[in-house]
């Protein structure tokens, strides 16, 4: 595309124009719009995922889970989980299970029976847990009561990390 639109303008640039304010205000137009579109790209980058609290945990994570671990968090932080921690991820959006899994995930998070959650997360190997801010400021819970939340309480639960707006939680 880039190629095409370079010859385009080009193409533009080399043309014999009848009025040479219009061939400025032409190829002005076209050089600002993107210019402007790459600048309000950039801002756009610089919200977009993972934050910074989320890499470091998942770094930290690469130095503290075995390779049979399997991590359980939001389904789209299952790519920034395989990449930053290099541990497996129980879902990922593009996942071929994804629709078999996302009924778990969701019976994961709401759940506040502790032999159904435990049961799932024995029957999926699941032994990690890692909880962001956006999961706990209304994607997936709007309380610190609710669903999964109120179990992490129990003692099968173990919270081995917690900075910034990130805990990684191990099931035993």
């Amino acid at each position: 595309v880039m190629v095409f639109a370079a010859s385009g303008y080009i193409a533009l640039w080399e043309r014999k124009w009848s009025l040479p304010t219009i061939r400025f205000l032409t190829l002005a137009v076209l050089a600002y719009g993107v210019l402007f579109s790459g600048i309000s790209y950039v801002d756009r980058m610089v919200s977009a995922p993972p934050e910074t609290a989320l890499s470091d945990a998942l770094q930290w994570l690469s130095l503290h889970h075995t390779e049979e671990d399997m991590v359980l968090s939001d389904v789209h932080s299952g790519f920034w989980i395989s990449y930053w921690s290099g541990a497996k991820p129980f879902i990922t959006s593009n996942d071929p299970a994804y629709w078999q899994k996302i009924g778990d995930v969701n019976t994961l998070f709401s759940s506040r029976d502790i032999k159904l959650t435990t049961g799932l997360l024995e029957k999926n190997g699941i032994s990690v847990i890692v909880i962001d801010k956006e999961m706990r400021g209304g994607k997936i819970w709007k309380r610190d009561n609710e669903g999964l939340l109120f179990l992490l309480r129990n003692e099968r639960f173990k919270r081995v990390y917690a900075r910034g707006e990130v805990e990684i939680w191990r099931f035993d």
